[in-house]
């Protein structure tokens, strides 16, 4: 319960950001302790793992940059850096 709190509060402060989806802006899906953050440019991605970070850091909760990952879907490269640590 405290993670799903920690967690909403660190993702209210990513409004505007996402993929359209059925006319709704989803930019994080959550299932037990994994998000996936959502968005449809690199550039945007990484302001949205940038606020995420900074704002689970407010609260003292930590990204774990060994257990973060990153995906895309795109025909060009991806990289994402959590606190200066690039993610595989």
């Amino acid at each position: 319960m405290l993670f799903i709190i920690i967690v909403d509060y660190a993702l209210g402060f990513a409004s505007g950001y996402g993929v359209k989806v059925s006319n709704k802006q989803l930019f994080d899906l959550k299932f037990t302790d994994d998000i996936v953050l959502l968005e449809e440019s690199k550039e945007r991605l990484q302001q949205l793992l940038d606020i995420v970070t900074e704002n689970a850091g407010n609260v003292g909760q930590k990204i774990n940059d060994d257990k973060s990952k990153r995906m895309a879907i795109t025909s060009s490269s991806l990289v994402l850096n959590c606190k200066n640590e690039d993610l595989k």
